[in-house]
């Protein structure tokens, strides 16, 4: 079996710690990045919510991997920490955060 790689989420940035909370369930991997910026969904380079938090979600075709989902939590406040921890069961994940 080769390893795979997965790079990181489409707007991460040095200090978004990707990948300190890690999921893999058959074809699916999902990734925290606790100290992403971005206040929402909708405009992932508005980085005024410092620490927030983001959870990535990637699936697996082959041996390649592809971002699928950005989430964030609904109401994105800085230092939330959101993806810090994970936990997935069926379909549901949970993206706790710090506070």
């Amino acid at each position: 079996m080769e390893p795979t790689v997965i790079s990181e989420g489409i707007n991460t940035g040095s200090g978004d710690q990707f990948g300190s909370a890690v999921l893999i369930s058959g074809d699916m991997a999902v990734i925290g990045a606790p100290n992403e910026d971005s206040a929402s969904i909708v405009d992932q380079n508005d980085n005024s919510a410092l620490d927030s938090g983001a959870v990535y979600v990637f699936t697996r075709t082959g041996t390649a991997w592809s971002q699928q989902a950005y989430l964030k939590a609904p109401n994105a406040e800085s230092t939330d920490q959101f993806g810090r921890s994970l936990a997935i069961s069926g379909s549901i994940l949970d993206g706790w955060s710090a506070k």
